[in-house]
């Protein structure tokens, strides 16, 4: 049994019940409401929420609405970052759920890899001893768990509510009853898009403190949250979009913003559409849309599905994004593609005939993508996730792990 490191503890009384402290970011304080009343109605996600029915807003759960206890206690490995990881080696890990829309199903830090089964379980692979557990039975309905350390984050039922996981316990961690969308954490915060007023806002937990608070609250969409550290960045729709929602069609036209130093501001604000961002340390990479086929007023279009744009790289350095530039082009990609930077290494999906995961180091000059295939010649692959020296994705129903190389 490898040793444990403790998780950063909070109360979850806290974390639904205290008042917001918003000297760490500067957005909007909660004021104390688990639900508002009426449903405004919610930003269609093109993701698929599940089929259960009801909303359990107890506050210790291991899976949602009055369904049997499916938590399964399989003595669950103690998870610890090893200095190094064994030898990489093309593996198939197992069944993972099809992502719909936007977003990941699987997730990876330290020396472990979780994902949601097709059955909405929970599972868990560690890299060290190169064994697979069960944590959560199908027949919940696991979705977007992530993995900091120690403590996993998912949403399950119906609405999903975003569950933290820790000591093989499951808790909710502020249930409103209203839709809670791709959760992810890092050493500081635990981050999902809440959809508790009507429309996506990124909520924030400080691991620190336990206290929940917005990140920056607007009337507009805020979605794709991605976490390094104390970094905060997500997809804004407030400044360029028609209507503020994120409709996952060509009208579509977003900014990045992000919490940098304490406050919340844009980073990535040109013209067209900047989407989909990653964060690893200070390097942040995300698509974008500036450069390609402009409409009959010569504005970009907004989103040409199935036309080339780009990946672009650049350097956070206190209010800018320092040299950005177009770092490789991505071909009839899809929203399972979202680009994934971890260490030295950036991935995305991309292809013409078949979709398939290519990437770069970070300090390469811009080459031609198709000379830096990473997944097989002759296989599908999509949603690609790095650790920093092995890609996992999607291949069919299948999650594979294999050697950066």
């Amino acid at each position: 049994m490898r040793l444990f490191i403790t998780a950063i503890a909070f109360s979850l009384v806290a974390c639904s019940a205290a008042p917001a402290d918003d000297s760490a970011t500067g957005g909007v304080a909660d004021t104390g409401d688990a639900q508002t009343s009426g449903d405004t109605g919610t930003a269609d996600t093109g993701t698929d929420t599940g089929s259960d029915t009801g909303s359990d807003t107890s506050e210790d759960v291991d899976t949602d609405s009055g369904d049997p206890d499916t938590s399964v206690d399989t003595g669950e490995p103690e998870i610890e970052c090893p200095d190094t990881l064994p030898d990489a080696t093309d593996a198939v890990l197992g069944e993972v759920r099809e992502s719909i829309g936007p977003g990941r199903h699987h997730a990876a830090h330290c020396g472990v890899i979780v994902w949601a089964s097709p059955g909405g379980g929970l599972r868990l692979h560690d890299l060290v001893t190169r064994v697979t557990l069960m944590l959560i039975a199908d027949g919940a309905d696991v979705r977007w768990p992530d993995v900091h350390e120690d403590v996993i984050v998912f949403t399950d039922g119906d609405p999903p509510q975003v569950i933290m996981r820790t000591d093989q316990t499951n808790s909710k961690l502020e249930p409103t009853g209203k839709p809670q969308l791709r959760p992810r954490i890092s050493k500081r915060w635990i981050a999902w898009e809440d959809e508790r007023d009507g429309v996506a806002q990124i909520r924030l937990v400080d691991r620190k403190t336990g206290i929940p608070k917005w990140a920056d609250k607007s009337q507009a969409d805020q979605r794709f949250v991605a976490l390094s550290g104390d970094l905060v960045v997500w997809t804004d729709f407030r400044d360029e979009d028609l209507d503020g929602v994120f409709n996952g069609d060509g009208s579509d036209l977003a900014d990045i913003y992000g919490i940098v130093g304490g406050t919340a501001k844009p980073l990535v604000a040109e013209k067209g559409k900047q989407a989909f961002a990653d964060v690893d340390g200070d390097r942040i990479i995300w698509l974008d849309w500036r450069e390609w086929p402009l409409d009959q007023e010569g504005q970009p279009r907004p989103q040409p599905k199935l036309q080339a744009f780009e990946v672009y790289r650049g350097t956070i350095a206190q209010w800018e994004v320092a040299g950005a530039e177009p770092f490789g082009k991505v071909n009839q990609g899809s929203y399972s593609g979202l680009p994934t930077i971890a260490g030295s290494w950036v991935a995305w999906v991309s292809g013409k005939n078949g979709l398939r995961v290519f990437g770069n180091k970070w300090d390469a000059e811009q080459i031609p993508w198709r000379d830096h295939l990473l997944s097989p010649e002759d296989v599908d692959a999509t949603v690609p996730l790095l650790l920093p020296d092995r890609l996992t994705f999607q291949a069919a129903d299948q999650l594979h792990v294999s050697p950066l190389p």
